[in-house]
């Protein structure tokens, strides 16, 4: 778990220590990569992404993964530019930056790409994967908060809004839920 720009652990038996003696710049998001090691996103100056193993070695998978002006973000103090979502498929890592208002694709070597924009209002928070579903979660910002909304990625290759909690919005029953075996 994070704390204090620092990554620890926790035992099963409830003893606390660090995973790593690497301090982060601003440490946001963390997500498992389903080896035993831990991937961090740190939103500090110029955005990157490390992987944390299993005895504590850091390794830095990509850098300069933030825009340092973007052209329409969602609040214009630079402190608000951050990575609110991390996660993984078979082979990529995905994170979500607010001030960009768009989700990378991060390969294994470092390279990157833009895999989503949000339409302002909207920035994204959150991407899911579920076998053949991918899931994003946005929030939105015009002079209050709004949101949040949900959009799953149809056959087509586009999202379709499935949920927006400030118009009501719902185009899915609680029996059918977007998430196989209903797991959110």
């Amino acid at each position: 778990f994070p704390f204090q720009s620092q990554l620890y652990k926790r035992t099963s038996g409830g003893e606390v220590s660090l995973r790593s003696d690497f301090t982060f710049g601003r440490l946001c998001t963390i997500a498992a990569d389903g080896k035993g090691n831990i991937l961090v996103s740190d939103s500090h100056e110029d955005g990157s992404l490390y992987r944390v193993g299993k005895e504590g070695a850091v390794e830095l998978i990509a850098g300069n993964l933030k825009e340092q002006n973007p052209k329409n973000p969602p609040l214009e103090e630079k402190r608000f530019n951050l990575f609110y979502g991390i996660t993984r498929n078979e082979t990529d890592v995905y994170l979500a930056n607010s001030g960009s208002r768009r989700i990378l694709s991060v390969k294994p070597d470092g390279s990157f790409s833009e895999y989503f924009t949000s339409e302002p209002p909207w920035y994204p928070a959150g991407i899911y994967f579920d076998q053949d579903q991918v899931l994003i979660l946005e929030w939105g910002f015009t002079k209050t908060n709004i949101g949040p909304r949900i959009l799953k990625k149809n056959e087509e290759g586009n999202f379709d809004e499935i949920y927006n909690h400030e118009t009501k919005v719902v185009r899915f029953s609680r029996l059918e839920s977007p998430i196989k075996n209903n797991h959110w």
